[in-house]
């Protein structure tokens, strides 16, 4: 794959200086990789070479560099040596593992969540939702990225209320490492429909403070993931190798 136009990040990478304020600059780099990765801007086995992300991103070598090995902890990122960095390729097993996981975590992180929650914290899911809502309606194929994203920001929200932030993190690192999955296989006008549906269960629950059944509603969503993922798996490596024509 060396020096074909999938390998050169000045190809596909626009200018994006960063601006430091309250993070370290490496944890800028992450975030900025990461937003590459969830839009697509970024694919699987994309390699990934210190010297281009650094003068695209306006850094140093050293942030970019810590940057790649916090991803790589996070699986997002694969290492070699004397092939360096890729943006890593999700197997079947690793998709099927990391909704396995998914699903204990965020169930426990749902039960939490429901008991503790605040009026305040409810009021933002619910304008959160009203918001995807409003984004799904209108039914066009611009606004589905932005829905996904704002499913994304619907669940840090909830499970953030479960004032378990470890658990948020793993969480968070599980979402990360199957952002390009999820992004291309939810992309569908009947899964924001399904998805929506879903949201508002949730926030029924949270009104009534009732762990159990938040819990027993995430469980289950994430065991009709499951049993879906052969087909939807299938389904995605389809459109990869569409959009890589």
């Amino acid at each position: 794959m060396a020096g074909t136009k999938k390998d050169d990040l000045s190809a596909v990478l626009p200018e994006k200086p960063l601006r430091q304020k309250y993070q370290r600059l490496s944890e800028l780099v992450v975030e900025q990789i990461i937003s590459w990765i969830m839009d697509g801007t970024l694919r699987a086995e994309q390699r990934l070479t210190t010297d281009e992300l650094a003068e695209k991103l306006g850094v140093s070598r050293m942030p970019v560099r810590e940057a790649l090995r916090m991803l790589e902890r996070t699986g997002l990122v694969q290492s070699e040596p004397y092939l360096g960095a890729r943006v890593a390729k999700l197997t079947q097993e690793d998709i099927e593992e990391i909704y396995m996981l998914r699903q204990i975590l965020e169930s426990t992180a749902g039960r939490f969540a429901a008991q503790l929650i605040q009026d305040d914290e409810i009021a933002q899911l619910e304008a959160i939702q009203e918001k995807m809502e409003s984004l799904i309606r209108q039914d066009a194929k611009e606004n589905r990225k932005e829905v996904f994203h704002l499913n994304r920001e619907f669940h840090q929200t909830l499970y953030e209320a479960s004032r378990k932030p470890r658990l948020c993190e793993f969480i968070g690192n599980l979402w990360d490492s199957i952002a390009y999955y999820r992004l291309i296989s939810a992309s569908s006008q009947d899964y924001a429909i399904w998805m929506k549906n879903e949201h508002r269960s949730y926030i029924a629950a949270c009104k009534k403070h009732d762990g159990p059944l938040l819990e027993g509603l995430i469980r289950q969503s994430l065991q009709n993931h499951i049993k879906d993922l052969p087909q939807n798996i299938e389904k995605f490596y389809r459109m990869i190798e569409a959009r890589n024509q």
